[in-house]
């Protein structure tokens, strides 16, 4: 079995099949900010357009 992320050239969401399905750390990371943001009462369109102004 290789370690996740090894030789990977597209750091997509996620990469493996079925039981194998891996998902990149930084994806972890913006899905537990969502759940916080969220928690706080943040609606979800607020922080996918705040998302899309960071990432440009």
């Amino acid at each position: 079995m290789e370690f996740a992320g090894a030789g990977v050239e597209d750091f997509g969401y996620t990469w493996g099949e079925r039981r194998d399905k891996a998902f990149n750390f930084y994806t972890l990371i913006e899905l537990m900010a969502v759940h916080s943001f969220r928690e706080t009462g943040v609606t979800f369109r607020v922080i996918k357009s705040a998302h899309g102004r960071l990432a440009a």
